[in-house]
């Protein structure tokens, strides 16, 4: 589920293959976003409040408006069910984790696929994006967490999670520099494992 920015709007998933919209203050629902063909595992409002991003058993993702409940885009290139999205601070572009191993990186105009994140031996549980919309994380069922330039799929730190079987929640990182040697990163729940130079 996803709080919209402002915090008068919850947007959950469900087994019903619906994503609903509920009215935070009284828990009244204002309306379902019907379109997904299976169950919607994952969910999350744009930062500006405007678009909801779904993710769904059907391999796809789906982008609607907020206000109306309207499908905007839908994603396709997935070869397995995307159980994470995330929508970069500009709004620019729209991140997904499959559990066909990969992460996408989207136009969220156009819903074109822009690059292709491969790396993971497992499903991808966990995407986001760092405050300034640079870096991205994937966090895998194959217990490693990686960081990613935005601007070209090109993995600059892995991460090994050592306590538990999969990385399965992702906080912000901040990004200390533009360079993959960079070191001033904040790093949460995870140890680096490796970086190449």
């Amino acid at each position: 589920m996803s709080f919209s920015t402002d915090g008068s709007r919850i947007v959950t998933g469900s087994l019903d293959n619906t994503a609903r919209i509920w009215d935070a203050a009284n828990g009244r629902e204002l309306f379902p976003l019907k379109g997904h063909s299976d169950f919607v595992l994952t969910v999350a409002f744009a930062q500006e409040g405007q678009r909801i991003v779904t993710g769904s058993g059907d391999h796809t993702a789906k982008v609607w408006d907020a206000a109306t409940g309207r499908e905007l885009l839908e994603l396709k290139g997935h070869n397995s069910s995307v159980g994470s999205v995330a929508v970069s601070p500009d709004g620019k572009r729209i991140l997904t984790g499959s559990w066909d191993r990969t992460a996408k990186l989207w136009d969220a105009a156009s819903g074109r696929a822009v690059l292709t994140l491969k790396g993971h031996s497992g499903p991808v549980l966990s995407v986001v994006f760092s405050p300034d919309g640079q870096w991205i994380v994937s966090g895998s069922y194959d217990q490693t967490a990686k960081v990613w330039q935005a601007a070209q799929p090109e993995q600059v730190a892995a991460w090994r999670e050592e306590e538990r079987a999969a990385v399965q929640k992702l906080e912000e990182i901040e990004s200390g520099g533009t360079g993959a040697g960079a070191n001033q990163r904040r790093h949460y729940g995870a140890k680096i494992a490796a970086e190449p130079p």
